[in-house]
């Protein structure tokens, strides 16, 4: 079941790169995960974002709804 999480709106909300946005994690992903993270998603969830000058961008909302989601998804599925 894929969760649905708010569109970005590049003309208005204040963007930052997904490799920005991840440095702040204890573990940062490797550039493999965060591709897939926005092209295929984990366990439903896929990671809002858009492509600005060849670079994948989000907001800071969306990322912090993308690691809630996922880490939501992950608890149902292993206490399923």
């Amino acid at each position: 079941m894929a969760v649905e999480l708010p569109a970005i709106d590049i003309e208005h909300d204040d963007l930052f790169t997904v490799f920005e946005l991840c440095q702040a994690l204890p573990k940062p992903p490797s550039e493999n995960t965060r591709w897939r993270w926005v092209r295929k998603g984990v366990c439903g969830v896929k990671l809002p974002a858009a492509k600005v000058n060849g670079v994948w961008c989000t907001t800071r909302h969306a990322f912090a709804a993308f690691l809630r989601a996922q880490s939501d998804a992950q608890t149902e599925r292993v206490s399923a």
